[in-house]
Order: C-alpha cells, then sequence, then structure tokens
C-alpha cells in the first residue's frame, strides 16, 4: 500500500523512469482512488497538480486521473473542485487540461469555464 508522502514523492517520477514496477504502483494506486474513493482521489490530485514539475506532468495528471475523476464522479466533486479552482492557478491549469465527452450539467455549470468539452 502506498501512502500519501509516497505519492507525493513518486508519482511523477513514472515519467522519467516508466519501467519501473514502484513507481508504476503510484500510478495505480491513485487510478484506484479515483475509482473508490473520489474525495481522498482529488485531494492527492490537488496535491499533486501543485507539485508538478512542468506542463507535461501537469497534462499528463490532467488526462489521467483527473479526467477519470470527472468522468465518474463529476457530480459528486464538481463544486469542491471549483472551490479549489477558484484559489488556485495550478488547479486552473490544470483543469483547462482536461479534455471530456458531455459531461453533466452540474460538472459544466461548476467547471465549463475551464473545461474543454468534445462535442462529437
Amino acid at each position: 500500500m502506498c501512502t500519501r508522502d509516497d505519492i507525493l514523492r513518486d508519482y511523477f517520477l513514472h515519467l522519467v523512469y516508466p519501467g519501473d514496477p514502484e513507481l508504476y504502483d503510484r500510478v495505480e494506486y491513485v487510478d484506484k482512488l479515483v475509482r473508490t474513493s473520489p474525495i481522498e482521489a482529488w485531494e492527492i490530485i490537488r496535491a499533486l497538480a501543485g507539485i508538478a514539475p512542468s506542463d507535461e506532468a501537469l497534462a499528463y495528471l490532467a488526462a489521467g486521473p483527473l479526467e477519470d475523476l470527472l468522468l465518474f464522479h463529476g457530480d459528486l466533486v464538481a463544486s469542491r473542485i471549483r472551490q479549489d479552482a477558484l484559489e488556485s492557478q495550478r488547479v486552473r491549469d490544470a483543469l483547462s487540461r482536461v479534455l471530456l465527452h458531455p459531461v453533466s450539467e452540474a460538472v459544466t455549470k461548476a467547471l465549463g469555464e475551464w473545461l474543454y468539452v468534445r462535442t462529437s
């Protein structure tokens, strides 16, 4: 099992060392949280957005766990994410890198100003 500190320390190292199975475990753990514990997943994603070492790393985070979180649990977390986005440029930057197919009205209402929602 990974701790929050493990994830924050190692998550983006997977981009540098993609063959390291221990580092990939961090990515898989965040993916599991997205599916099973959306509030905890958002807390970690928000922290990762704040420490992403590059625009590429932020895009990786946005295209993976953030996008999945919004697809699977958007109605549950949208208002919380909006509050954090209003306070954090890094969260807004991450949201601007998410590409979604049409999403619920609640997600669009809360986050639409920062998301790119594909219509086809």
